[in-house]
């Protein structure tokens, strides 16, 4: 679990919004996990590029006080090409989802940070 600094600032000045910061949150991870899909794409084992052209990030779910942000690639042998690591591959490798995840996941917390406070920005100028 990540934690975000800067949170009771963002608090204080999303009160005058009544806490409806979830827009700013989706657009924050969607961003996010754009950027990060496209690092993946570059680590992709590939052949026929087939399974890289299915990698897809959705646009953000939102549920009571939850946003969700899905990504991943659809093929039927993606799972196994991600996981398996004796795979030899003349591009790309195993983990070609969870290494730019783990790399990038630092920077999520102020992703959406900064989408959130843009939006207090524009609302409260």
């Amino acid at each position: 679990m990540s934690s975000v600094t800067g949170v009771e600032e963002v608090k204080a000045k999303a009160e005058l919004l009544k806490g409806n910061v979830l827009p700013a949150v989706g657009e924050g991870a969607h961003k996010w996990s754009n950027e990060m899909m496209n690092e993946s794409h570059s680590e992709s084992p590939y052949q026929t590029r087939e399974m890289i052209r299915t990698g897809k990030v959705n646009d953000p779910k939102y549920k009571r006080s939850s946003v969700t942000v899905q990504s991943g690639y659809n093929t039927v042998y993606a799972r196994r090409q991600h996981q398996e690591m004796s795979y030899r591959h003349p591009h790309g490798k195993a983990h070609f989802l969870i290494d730019p995840f783990l790399r990038r996941k630092p920077s999520l917390g102020p992703t959406i940070k900064e989408h959130v406070l843009n939006m207090i920005g524009r609302l409260t100028r």
